[in-house]
């Protein structure tokens, strides 16, 4: 058993020869990240994930999509006795609970951020839903 200077193997050798199998696999390309700072948090985002958020945020399309929805409506429209729904109904329906979801998410974030956390937890969101609540009640009251 001869070894050669590249390490390949005699032909007398079981063992398979795998080292131009491994040199010709193109190599991974590792994403890249960016470390942003808020505050005292750092956090560390890979550019791909930035990319996607900043294409999101341009866009004008339903981030939700649209038979989904029109099945989740007609299925509660259902239970409540009605059969029929304008597209044009549908499309405000879907508008504003995308709009309500948004900012949700955005109010919940910012009391990620005032915990000092990275990460959005349901406790964030439980506390925003209960001082929307509150507000929402007074606002109604007040009217």
């Amino acid at each position: 058993m001869t070894r050669t200077r590249h390490g390949d193997s005699s032909p007398n050798n079981s063992t398979p020869n795998l080292s131009g199998k491994l040199a010709n696999k193109p190599k991974r390309k590792k994403t890249k990240n960016v470390t942003i700072c808020q505050g005292s948090i750092k956090q560390v985002i890979s550019k791909k994930l930035i990319k996607e958020m900043n294409r999101l945020q341009v866009t004008v399309h339903d981030i939700i999509p649209k038979l989904p929805f029109c099945r989740l409506i007609k299925e509660l429209m259902h239970q409540f006795g009605a059969d029929r729904i304008q597209g044009i109904a549908l499309q405000g329906l879907q508008a504003a609970a995308e709009m309500y979801l948004v900012q949700l998410f955005e109010d919940s974030n910012l009391c990620t951020h005032h915990g000092k956390r990275a990460t959005l937890m349901p406790p964030d969101m439980k506390l925003v839903l209960t001082l929307r609540s509150r507000y929402d009640n007074i606002a109604v009251d007040s009217l």
